[in-house]
């Protein structure tokens, strides 16, 4: 598989990974066929143009010919936009739906409206941001805790301790987000320690 072939299926696949969507939601979405997709994020067929650019809008992305000596400043600046992004991962996509079923169960309670607002911002809020394993059992812990609770008067309660801890993991998340990653870390090639004279 050619190098740049093999760079474009990546990413592909890993644009629609994030967007959670199957082969199957993507050909449906775009009218290019789940095997041709399939063959693509494989890099086993040459890609033509227009599907490509079919692909690439479907998943937010644009295709752009740019100078080769651009290369390496346009990568730096789509790598930021992911940090930015921060992706969430397919589990945690998975977890914060669940979430949402769950609380749709609260939402005929009229005097917990205001709560289940909140709650919605909340999830909404923490989609931002990467989950760490850690964080997505909090998610699955609050749905089994709210599967198990009953939609009566003290459901109000229920809901404030649920957006607690969602705030409470955005909070985790974002700052978590905002510690640079290991590999970001610019480290000089040499040091040049300055070496005390005694004699002075």
């Amino acid at each position: 598989m050619d190098y740049g072939i093999e760079d474009i299926a990546k990413a592909f696949k890993a644009a629609r990974e994030r967007k959670g969507l199957t082969q199957r939601a993507l050909a449906a979405k775009t009218g290019v066929p789940q095997a041709h997709i399939s063959n693509i994020e494989k890099g086993a067929v040459d890609l033509r143009l227009s599907s490509a650019i079919e692909l690439a809008r479907a998943l937010d992305l644009e295709l752009t010919l740019i100078p080769r000596k651009a290369v390496s400043a346009v990568r730096s600046i789509a790598k930021s936009a992911e940090r930015e992004r921060a992706p969430q991962s397919i589990a945690a996509i998975k977890e914060l739906r669940r979430l949402r079923q769950v609380i749709a169960r609260f939402e005929e309670d009229a005097e917990a409206s205001k709560e289940i607002a909140q709650i919605e911002g909340a999830l909404r809020e923490l989609e931002r941001f990467p989950l760490r394993p850690s964080q997505l059992r909090l998610v699955r812990e609050t749905s089994e805790a709210l599967r198990s609770a009953k939609v009566s008067s003290d459901a109000k309660d229920t809901l404030r301790m649920v957006l607690a801890r969602l705030r409470l993991l955005r909070n985790q998340a974002a700052h978590a987000s905002a510690e640079p990653i290991e590999s970001d870390v610019v480290r000089p090639a040499y040091t040049l320690e300055e070496e005390e004279d005694d004699d002075a």
